[in-house]
Parts: structure tokens; sequence; C-alpha cells
């Protein structure tokens, strides 16, 4: 196992490696990424999205390595602890598209495609450094939305226009401002 930038306790990087041999690839994203280019070394959770597979093909596969917990079905996302872990809980998910279609902010209708691209998949994300994915296999990072250059700037930046769609946006903007003092763009 090459030096990750993000460090998977074995039961985690085995799943990953054979989900990728399957065909199905695994990308963390999200705040555990973030988070390792600030150099926080422990993230508090990690967020692994698996692209080409269903919810129903993932939850099968998971149960076969532990624990799962759908409490998360209707976003596509399957809490998992390893059998044989440290005790970390992982959310692994299906890639999802997001359309407002109501006024508050849980109004949203969610759509799964297997077809989705990596950069469709980021472009829901709220910020551009959130917007990151991280290949643990091949070490590669995909920034499709400058998120990179973000952090290097300490600018929080909006990923796109959806943004406005759920008002609660704001106020995790006002906590990123506030644990990493970071400018609001």
């Amino acid at each position: 196992m090459e030096t990750q930038l993000i460090k998977l306790e074995p039961p985690i990087y085995n799943i990953v490696n054979i989900l990728n041999r399957l065909g199905h690839r695994c990308l963390l994203v999200g705040g555990c990424v973030r988070d390792s280019i600030l150099g926080i070394i422990e993230p508090k959770d990690i967020d692994i999205e698996v692209y080409n597979i269903c919810y129903d093909d993932l939850m099968n596969f998971l149960s076969k390595y532990g624990k799962v917990d759908l409490v998360g079905k209707k976003f596509g996302v399957i809490v998992f602890n390893p059998t044989n872990g440290n005790g970390m809980k992982y959310d692994f998910s299906i890639p999802r598209k997001e359309s407002k279609v109501g006024t508050t902010h849980t109004d949203f209708e969610i759509t799964f495609d297997l077809s989705i691209t990596i950069k469709e998949a980021a472009s829901r994300r709220d910020f551009c450094f959130n917007a990151l994915a991280y290949d643990p296999i091949t070490g590669e990072i995909y920034d499709y939305f400058g998120g990179l250059d973000d952090i290097k700037n300490k600018i929080i930046r909006h990923t796109s226009d959806a943004f406005s769609e759920d008002y609660l946006r704001i106020l995790r903007c006002m906590g990123f401002q506030s644990r990493f003092g970071f400018e609001i763009h």
C-alpha cells in the first residue's frame, strides 16, 4: 500500500480495492479530503462515493464485510462498520443528482444514475473545497471547481448557483468561516 493522503484502515482499503476491480470506482469525497489537504490528520468521518453500482447491490456487497445501517436510503447512503475494523463508521454512498421541487430545505428530488460522472456528482456539493474527490488507490485528486486553489487562498466559494436552493448552506458557510478563518467569496 503506497502512502495515502487519507489513511484507510486495512478492511476499508481492501473493500475499496475489490469494488474497484469489479468496475465500481470508489472515491473519498467531501470534508475528509478537504481536512486532509488542510493538514487535519484524523478526519472525523470518511465518505466514500461508489460509482456504477446500484444501492441494493452496494448494500449486499458491504454486508459481507461488516454491519450496514440503511438510515440514508433516500440519499443513497449506507453507514458501514467493517468487521475487524477500528470502530469507525464510514458513509458509503451512490452518486446522486438533486433538484429543488419545493420551498423548504428538504424539498429535493433525488435521482440516481449509474452513468453519472465524477464532475456531475461533485457539482451538487455546497462549496468548492467540499467538491474535491480523492482516489485512495491511485492517489489522484479530482478538482473540477477550484477547491484546491480555494484552500490555498483561504476562500469559501459556492460550487454553483444551486447553493441558493438550501438556506442551511449559509449557516454551514458561517461555520466553516469560523472554523477555518477563510474569507467568504
